[in-house]
C-alpha cells in the first residue's frame, strides 16, 4: 500500500522490484466539493507499506496535486489524415508548477506539447480513416 501523510492508506500495483503505482488520495469533501482554501497547492508525503500499514519505508516523497486545466477552443478543429498538422488549444492552467509532463490525447492517440498558461500546441499524427474524437490534456503524462 501507498501512505499518504502517514494517515491515508490506499492499494498500489506492484509493477517491478523498483516500481509500483498507487491511486492518489481525494480532496474532494463528502459533498463533492474541496475545502482548501483558493490558491493552495496540497502536497503529500508518501511512503509504502508492505504490512498494511503497522510499518511504513523510512523514506518519503512528496506528491503535489495541480488544478485540472480548462479546454476554451481548438484551432483548426479538423484536419487531413496525414500526420504534422499543428494544432493550438486555448484554455488556462497549462503552466502550472507542479505540472510535469503535458500530452495531449485525441481518442487513443498521445502526443507530446508545448505549452504557455494559456495555450498548448502540438502535431496532430497519422491516422487510417477520418472520424470525431474527443480531445483532452493532461499535466502528469497519465
Amino acid at each position: 500500500m501507498c501512505v499518504f501523510n502517514k494517515t491515508i492508506r490506499t492499494n498500489a500495483t506492484v509493477i517491478s522490484d523498483t516500481m509500483i503505482i498507487c491511486d492518489s488520495p481525494s480532496l474532494l469533501n463528502k459533498q463533492g466539493y474541496s475545502d482548501l482554501p483558493e490558491g493552495t497547492v496540497p502536497m503529500f508525503d508518501v511512503q509504502v507499506t508492505l504490512d498494511g500499514g503497522q510499518e511504513n519505508s523510512d523514506g518519503s516523497s512528496p506528491f503535489r496535486y495541480y488544478k485540472e486545466p480548462t479546454l476554451h477552443s481548438i484551432s483548426p478543429a479538423l484536419g487531413p489524415l496525414r500526420a504534422n498538422t499543428p494544432v493550438t488549444l486555448k484554455g488556462s492552467g497549462f503552466a502550472q508548477l507542479h505540472a510535469c509532463k503535458h500530452i495531449v490525447r485525441m481518442g487513443l492517440l498521445q502526443v507530446d506539447a508545448s505549452y504557455t498558461s494559456e495555450s498548448m500546441t502540438f502535431e496532430v499524427p497519422s491516422v487510417p480513416q477520418a472520424g470525431t474524437v474527443v480531445v483532452s490534456v493532461s499535466l502528469n503524462g497519465q
